[in-house]
């Protein structure tokens, strides 16, 4: 068997999303690969990224690329590259280790390749499911034509996205030190696969290879290749320029041919995949399955609507056991914009829970504040911070057996997270207490380490709220305030119309 680890770098694009990107890395740590980070964001990640990073990961911060520049900042990324075979990825999608292993394998045996990759889903979750979609139809497989105007015409009438694809890096290299700045991502997408195909040969192996996140509501990127390649009215000079380009580029690699039949080949191309994209022999959006994961169980329940394509290689147990490690992933680290949407005012609510069995434990009714944890826990199994609390309450009173499991299903969901960190620390109290304090629901990575005073009530004398004791202001204020021990993160809340300080 090969080792692959060696042989590949994945390169991760990402731009001001800090959640995404310590997920991706958090997924990609994992695996033998070396992982370079692009961030192009204008404050440094560095700290969110060490947080899940290991000895294989590179993080690089980029800020002289601004959102438009992306082909700038790819160029650099293939530039920094050592190893003889790539792949790029984004920070909202999972490549798969078999994936890429039987990829990067596949072109370490077959020297006339360019690239190699698979099958793709396509996940979106919301605030209690995630749905996953096939997006990819079963196509021809092999584009190992010794002409290549053949592998390309047989590549468009069959397209699958190869820009995620194992590629040959000096393939890379040549592509994205050729190709202007300024080019449109449309006409990047269709020439980066011209040139895969004018390069080299291709295959699509029949295995699970990544698992893409369905723009929602829309395209960050506003972009589709459809339209730029099919509207006469989408950017004519541009698409002109660019094809003559390309042709350019082509007559480059192939001297004997004209630049009139380059561009004919490109052109023939170009409305090949155009009658591809537009009859959807290749692509769909079409929902197949859903999971839902109620309890601190070790897998979600998966339920499959009517219609189903067996003939794609996505129907097998080790396949779900996979997809359910990145199922978890998406829960315990939530960071899409209808996840998010959706889980704002349950995370709203579950607050307030939390606040009351602070108030509860504090006041000596450990039972009260147990049932509200659990009631947080019961509806949000995710939510780490309600976990840790509720074992600390726990072992304070004697059940470290029954504490035990939140634990062990807390270091599941994050292990690396501060809060879950300081369960397994000789000085439980202190640790934990100081490490929930700084903690939200779902525990993201932060940029620092600040220290953070202890809650005050600003009108008050320092001894008239003390942080585990709860006492009333009688000073006249603004403000309403938890006067609490910091163990839950509670703080100071303005409130217009309060005449004195009050618990909330």
């Amino acid at each position: 068997m090969i080792d692959t680890g060696p042989l590949l770098t994945l390169v991760m694009l990402t731009h001001n999303r800090p959640r995404f990107m310590a997920r991706a890395i958090r997924h990609y740590a994992n695996m033998p690969y070396l992982l370079l980070v692009m961030d192009s964001s204008p404050e440094s990640n560095a700290e969110a990224a060490a947080q899940y990073a290991n000895a294989n990961v590179s993080y690089q911060h980029c800020p002289e690329f601004a959102y438009g520049a992306i082909m700038q900042k790819i160029r650099k990324g293939v530039d920094l590259v050592q190893t003889p075979y790539l792949a790029f990825v984004t920070d909202d999608d999972f490549l798969t280790h078999e994936g890429l292993h039987e990829s990067a394998a596949f072109l370490q045996q077959n020297d006339d390749y360019a690239i190699c990759h698979g099958y793709c889903l396509m996940y979106l979750a919301d605030g209690e499911r995630v749905h996953y979609f096939l997006r990819d139809r079963k196509v021809m497989e092999e584009h190992s034509a010794d002409l290549s105007v053949s592998r390309i015409l047989s590549f468009m009438d069959n397209f699958i996205p190869p820009f995620y694809a194992v590629i040959r890096t000096p393939v890379a290299l040549e592509w994205y030190h050729a190709i202007p700045d300024d080019i449109r991502w449309e006409f990047n997408e269709f020439g980066h696969a011209f040139h895969l195909l004018m390069a080299g040969k291709a295959r699509l192996l029949p295995l699970p290879y990544v698992i893409r996140e369905l723009n929602y509501p829309a395209s960050d990127h506003q972009t589709d290749l459809l339209t730029a390649l099919h509207d006469p009215a989408f950017a004519p000079e541009d698409k002109a320029a660019f094809f003559n380009w390309l042709a350019d580029l082509y007559v480059q690699l192939e001297p004997d041919r004209s630049h009139k039949d380059a561009l004919q080949v490109v052109q023939q191309a170009a409305r090949t995949l155009v009658q591809c994209l537009g009859t959807n022999k290749s692509l769909t959006v079409q929902e197949i399955f859903y999971s839902e994961w109620p309890d601190m169980r070790g897998a979600p329940d998966w339920s499959f609507t009517p219609k189903q394509y067996v003939e794609m290689p996505f129907y097998n147990a080790p396949f779900f056991r996979y997809l359910g490690q990145i199922d978890l992933l998406l829960r315990a680290m939530p960071a899409g914009k209808l996840q998010l949407q959706e889980l704002k005012p349950k995370l709203d609510e579950q607050e307030l829970e939390i606040s009351r069995a602070s108030v509860a434990e504090l006041s000596g009714d450990a039972e009260s504040a147990r049932i509200a944890l659990e009631k947080v826990i019961t509806q949000n199994p995710f939510h780490i911070r309600a976990l840790c609390a509720l074992y600390t309450l726990l072992v304070r009173h004697g059940q470290a057996e029954r504490a035990e499991p939140l634990r062990q299903w807390a270091r599941r969901l994050d292990p690396n997270a501060p809060v879950v960190r300081a369960l397994d620390q000789p000085l439980l109290p202190a640790a934990v207490t100081e490490a929930i304090e700084n903690a939200t629901p779902w525990s993201p990575p932060q940029r620092s380490a600040r220290a953070r005073p202890t809650p005050r009530c600003p009108n008050c004398q320092p001894k008239s709220c003390q942080p585990r004791r709860l006492r009333w202001c009688a000073i006249a204020s603004p403000w309403s305030a938890i006067c609490t021990t910091p163990m839950y993160g509670l703080s100071w809340s303005p409130r217009s119309n309060a005449s004195k300080c009050r618990l909330i």
